[in-house]
Formats: C-alpha cells, structure tokens, sequence
C-alpha cells in the first residue's frame, strides 16, 4: 500500500513511470579510450571525506562548538564562526588540499586505475539550485559555501584521467538520506529520501546535471546514484528510482555506466541486473560488524573469502571494504598473529575480489590524523597487507609463453575429455576460436593500460564476442564450446 502510494505520488513528478522493467541497448565492444576506462577491472580506492565530509576522517572540518558529525552542521558553524566568505575559503582550501598531486602520483605508481569519489548533492548546487533548494542545504549563505565545489570536482576527474585513473562518480548523499548515517548530510532516523516524491525528483534532476557534465570526461567510469540504500528501502529503488535514473542518464549519454546500491540484498539486485547491460551493483563487503562475525576467528574468516565467491559476480564491484576485523576476532588470536593474519585477510579479499567482481575500492585513502591504520588503503599497501596492482608478475609475457602454446596446452585436455564422455561429433573449432578471442582481449586491455588492467565485465564481453562469433560461423548446440575457449583464453593470458 505503502510503495503503491510513492508510485502515485511520483508520476506526478517525473515525465513517465516505467516500472520494474528496463530495456536496454547490448553491450557494444567499440575498443576506445573510454571503453578501456569503463570495461576493465577496477582497482581502487575511495576518496572519502573529500567532497562530503565524516568527522572521524577529517576533523579539522568540524568546530569545536559542532557536537554534530552532519556535514550541514559542519558548515553552519563555520560560516557562524567564519562568515559566508570564510568558510567558503576553508571548504574550497579542503577541496584544493586534501588529495594532491603526490598522492595522485603514489596511486598510479600502486597500479590504481579507478577511484570511487563519494559527493553530496549539495556539491551540485553550488551551481545548479534545483538541486539543494527546499533542502537543509538551499539556504543562500550555504550555497555561497559550496559555489565552487562543482568545479573542484570536475577538476579532480581531469586530474585522475592525466594519471590514467578512473572515477566513479557516486552521489553518496542523498535529499532526506538513503540511510540513517551522518554521511548523507543530515542524519535523518529514519531515512526520508525513499517515503518522499519530491526528494527522489529532486535527485533524478541532479542526476540529470551530472550525467550531463561529466560526459566530456572519458575516464568517467560510472555514475553511482546511490549509496547504502536502508535496507528494504530498496525495493521501492528497484521499482521506481532505479530505472527512472538509467533511463534518465542513458537519455543524456546513452554509454555512460549506471551503479546502484543492493541495498544489503546481493542476490535480489544481481538477478535484477542480469539483462540490463552497463548497470552495475554495488555491494560493501565489510566482515567487522554482524553478530557471525564477531563470533568468528581471523582464520574462519580468511577461510571462508578462499573457498567461495561471496555470490559475486561480474555484474557486482564492492564499493568499499578494508582490513578491519572485530576487536573480538582478533581477541581469538595473539597479537604477535595480528600482523601476518591481517595480510592473509587482505590477500584474500583481493584474490576474492579479482577472481568474482568487475572491481573493488578500499575505504578509503586519506586521513587527517594518519594512515588510517586497517581502515587506510596507503598504509596496508605500504606495510604490505593489501597487495599492489601488477599483473605483470604472472601473466603470459612474464612467463614467456605463446599464444599457440597456451592454446595448445587448455585444447588438449578440452578435446581428450569430451572424445571420452561424449559421443556426439564436437565443435572444438568453436574453442579453439574462442581462445584466440579471449586471449587477443586480454592482451589488449594489459597493452593499454601498461600493464594495470584486465576485462572486468568478463560477461558483457563474452557475450558480445559470441555475437560476433555467431553472425561470422553460424550458431549450433556447441557454441558452449566457443564460450568455454573463450574464458580459456582469458585465464591463460592472465596466469
């Protein structure tokens, strides 16, 4: 009744109610710079309290006199204590300062390829007021804070893409909150964003904003238009602000990546994603806070990243992680364990991460007060707890072996296991085509990227090449045949 009611309340607002369902265009492979940004798989780490601010990351943000971690009450205090001109002064020094160019120049060197930027609508409406107005954030003089926000952030992609890095643009903070967190701008308990048809209208305009502006950008990987979804809420996101916000940006750049929150249901949204080519969902694998958890030994936990896939799959990039365990899990092992456990765990999550997932981003970078300890993603890769990205260590190059020897070493026990299991005349033709397929994409990506970079959306890929390989050869009952070769070659470039 509740949803039927929003569903009403929302068609009022927005040019046409489409519902669950969503049509959209295949997946294209047009081998271009953008597409080397969008397609591969994503190495990274977030930004977090850059464009909106967590006091527990930056409190040089936050007066004394501000009991609140709520960015709104951040930035009323300092234009009481500042005025408008000062704090406008310190948020743009913030945005100027917090990330620079030797941190731009150690994250490339680390093999980064993508950053997840969290941003709050606000940002937006330092320049475009429909965004904020009739928000906490549309008063004038907190506009005046954020007149220059816009621009820092455009600034900062075109940064990362002279460095070679990808951003997902992730609209973190909603009007009202998708979540009860102070990281939504305003803590609002419960979350107002999904019981409210102006707010999601309000959302989908600057959506529409950003979608807009940052087309220009090649190295955009993805617009994420929520984050941390309440969960349940979802739902009602799936029914109607998910698609209303692909179709809007596909309107606007119809190449452009969608990312939306599972709003803590990984399977629900992964079958949900399935037939919508270049929507992603993003899951936040933390293994620090459920009661199993708790409960559980770092060994049971690093066992359990090795021997399963989490149900991830390429459809899925986890938009936040770390190193961090419960102090009661690491109370089940001696503190001289800590340090080698705490690097299986990270090793574990990256094997996980590379084998299941078009990518993951840490959480997060940067931190005033230090490294950030197992929350920081410089500090793990530097005490060696998080590995760097190199695929050049293992893949066919390093090993010095051929195509036609890889090929030849995956075809034979392919062909000796079917002639034995089968009698039906086989295709391995098929295979041995889709081999060469998978291994000449693979070596691409690796060749483009300097050696940073491997397919990501291995299943948009397979399934675009299959089309390929069916409109040159014809289809048939073993066009599994092409399809396992394909992934053969994949694997076998990679090592």
């Amino acid at each position: 009744m509740v949803f039927s009611k929003i569903k009403s309340a929302i068609k009022a607002h927005t040019h046409e109610l489409i519902g669950s369902s969503l049509e959209l265009a295949p997946f294209e492979i047009v081998n271009d710079r953008r597409q080397s940004f969008q397609a591969r798989k994503f190495y990274g780490t977030n930004l977090g309290s850059w464009f909106v601010l967590e006091k527990w990351m930056a409190p040089s943000m936050y007066s004394d006199k501000c009991a609140s971690e709520a960015e709104i009450d951040a930035v009323k205090c300092a234009i009481e204590e500042l005025g408008v001109d000062g704090a406008r002064e310190k948020w743009n020094k913030h945005y100027a300062e917090f990330i620079g160019p030797a941190d731009w120049d150690w994250m490339r060197d680390a093999g980064v390829n993508a950053v997840r930027v969290p941003l709050g609508y606000w940002v937006v409406g330092g320049v475009y007021e429909d965004a904020v107005d009739s928000t906490p954030f549309g008063d004038s003089d907190v506009r005046a804070v954020y007149a220059d926000a816009w621009a820092h952030y455009t600034s900062m992609i075109e940064t990362a893409g002279q460095a070679g890095i990808g951003v997902l643009v992730d609209l973190h903070a909603l009007p009202g909150g998708a979540n009860a967190d102070a990281h939504s701008g305003v803590v609002n308990d419960p979350p107002k964003f999904f019981s409210s048809s102006s707010k999601m209208d309000k959302a989908l305009r600057a959506i529409e904003f950003i979608a807009d502006n940052v087309k220009q950008y090649d190295n955009v990987i993805g617009i994420q238009i929520i984050n941390e979804a309440a969960y349940g809420n979802a739902s009602i996101a799936k029914g109607f602000y998910y698609p209303e916000a692909i179709k809007r940006v596909r309107a606007i750049d119809p190449r452009q990546q969608v990312v939306v929150s599972d709003g803590w249901d990984l399977p629900d949204f992964t079958a949900w994603a399935a037939d919508k080519p270049g929507v992603l969902i993003d899951t936040h694998v933390y293994r620090c806070f459920s009661d199993k958890d708790r409960q559980s030994s770092p060994h049971e936990i690093i066992e359990a990243l090795r021997s399963g896939d989490g149900g991830l799959t390429s459809h899925a990039l986890v938009g936040e992680f770390s190193c961090v365990l419960d102090g009661q899990t690491w109370g089940r092992v001696s503190d001289g364990e800590r340090e080698h456990l705490r690097g299986e765990f990270g090793r574990a999550q990256f094997e996980l991460f590379k084998r299941h997932t078009t990518g993951a981003f840490f959480w997060s970078y940067k931190f005033e007060w230090g490294g950030g300890g197992e929350w920081g993603f410089r500090e793990m890769i530097e005490s060696g707890c998080y590995p760097r990205n190199d695929l050049r260590q293992s893949n066919a190059i390093a090993r010095g072996q051929s195509q036609a020897d890889a090929k030849q070493a995956a075809l034979g026990p392919h062909v000796d296991y079917w002639n034995q299991n089968s009698s039906d005349e086989m295709e391995h033709w098929r295979y041995e085509m889709g081999f060469d397929a998978g291994w000449a994409d693979a070596e691409a990506f690796f060749n483009a990227s300097g050696g940073t970079s491997q397919i990501g959306q291995v299943d948009e890929y397979l399934a675009a090449r299959k089309r390929e390989h069916e409109s040159a050869h014809g289809s048939s009952g073993f066009i599994w045949e092409w399809e396992h070769g394909y992934r053969a070659g994949l694997d076998a470039f990679a090592g």
